[in-house]
């Protein structure tokens, strides 16, 4: 059985290099029939804790996630207990922490300091088995997969977190953002030995690299790389100060600059994830219950998604053609698409989203979860965070202790959680995916 799984993701990766019409990683992939209305948690993964970094004893803080295709192994930058977690995808089992990182930070009046906190974004680099990860110092930490052992420390020079990436793999060159720096700016790191630092681009009015008139006003997000148009795409959620103006640049890599914004309203861009058909999938983080699909050509909007928003990182899975959002702040809509208030407030009911990346329709939706902290009430993170394995299609979510609607509590010191369809669930793993710790460690 291990060898037949195995063959599966060689041939997943091997048809991701082939122009073409797609080999399909396993039968069932992108198959049409699969009942997304199943859609629902499988089982939980437990992380555990390093009682010398997490004094809360809990999966508390976490950042951005990674699924690598080919070894089949999920990374969470897990600031609990400062390192990055490595899980295996095909087997939901917790294998290794790779130490190192600034963990979780902290005010003076006791509320969590995420922009010194780390790691932060992460992000494998296939050819070289590296995985590569922002930490809280500003810097970029390399990790040789082999060994798992840090090999490198490369310097941003900002004054707070080295975040989310890309990565160009024609040109080897990373991507990494520094969102919490005023400006924010991307650092383009070459990825071939001795790792130069190639350039920096400022989000400043008239820069060189930023030649627009805009002001960047709530930093820069999520960014994506296109093979096709051989640019960047980063997440810029506010413009000149008004939050329902945002855009997304674009970034030569080679001239270093941004060449474009696409500008977007009403959305707030957080996640972005390049999909089919040269579409550029949004995370708007706004609570309005809005996702966006738009052009990576010429920045068009494709189609305005209802019944999903609040997201942060975004994903899109190959091996089914969908996207997945992580809509922390999700809200509840009316009937007719407006928010739901109760006392003047948005009703936020945080899901995992699924949209069909053929037909940009929401096809699914997966309670995540309200955080409930005791000690001391209110401080932790949100589940803002996804990444799939297209071999088996199981999307990992990473919750902090979380209250489901129904008022179950899957995991109550925090998890790594397993979404998909029960059908995949027993076509790749067998009939052991119950809801609770992992039983396989």
């Amino acid at each position: 059985m291990k060898r037949i799984k195995w063959l599966a993701a060689l041939l997943f990766v091997l048809s991701m290099a082939i122009p073409g019409p797609r080999v399909l990683a396993e039968e069932g992939a992108g198959d049409d029939s699969r009942d997304f209305s199943k859609f629902s948690l499988l089982r939980t993964i437990e992380v555990p804790v390093d009682k010398a970094k997490n004094s809360f004893g809990q999966l508390r803080f976490f950042d951005i996630s990674w699924v690598d295709a080919k070894s089949q192994r999920y990374y969470l930058a897990d600031r609990s207990n400062a390192g990055i977690d490595i899980i295996d995808a095909e087997d939901h089992a917790f294998l290794h922490r790779v130490g190192g990182f600034a963990g979780q930070a902290f005010n003076a009046n006791g509320t969590p300091d995420n922009d010194h906190s780390g790691p932060d974004g992460v992000l494998v680099v296939p050819e070289q088995h590296q995985l590569w990860a922002g930490d809280g110092d500003s810097t970029v930490k390399v990790i040789d997969l082999d060994t798992n052992q840090i090999i490198d420390v490369i310097h941003t020079n900002g004054t707070a977190r080295a975040d989310e990436m890309a990565f160009d793999p024609r040109h080897h060159i990373l991507a990494v953002v520094n969102n919490a720096d005023d400006p924010p700016f991307i650092t383009l790191i070459s990825t071939e030995s001795p790792r130069a630092v190639l350039g920096r681009i400022t989000f400043l009015k008239n820069d060189p690299t930023f030649p627009f008139p805009n002001e960047v006003t709530g930093g820069v997000e999520q960014p994506a790389w296109d093979p096709e148009t051989r640019r960047f795409y980063v997440s810029v959620p506010e413009l000149d100060h008004d939050a329902t103006k945002g855009a997304v640049a674009v970034i030569n890599p080679l001239t270093r600059k941004v060449t474009k914004l696409f500008k977007v309203d009403d959305c707030n861009p957080a996640g972005l994830t390049l999909g089919p058909n040269q579409h550029l999938l949004i995370g708007c983080s706004l609570q309005n219950g809005q996702s966006l699909v738009i052009s990576a050509r010429d920045g068009h909007e494709v189609k305005r998604i209802f019944g999903v928003g609040g997201s942060d990182e975004v994903w899109f899975n190959p091996g089914d053609d969908h996207y997945f959002l992580a809509a922390r702040n999700n809200v509840s809509l009316n009937p007719d698409g407006t928010v739901k208030l109760v006392n003047g407030k948005p009703v936020v009911v945080p899901v995992l989203g699924v949209v069909d990346a053929k037909t940009n329709e929401l096809v699914a939706t997966a309670f995540t979860g309200s955080a409930i902290f005791t000690t001391p009430a209110g401080i932790g993170g949100s589940p803002h965070s996804v990444a799939v394995n297209p071999v088996n299609n199981h999307a990992f979510v990473p919750l902090p202790p979380t209250k489901l609607p129904d008022g179950t509590i899957p995991c109550p010191n925090g998890c790594v959680a397993v979404y998909g369809i029960p059908e995949d669930q027993d076509h790749h793993e067998g009939s052991n995916g119950d809801h609770g710790d992992d039983k396989d460690r």
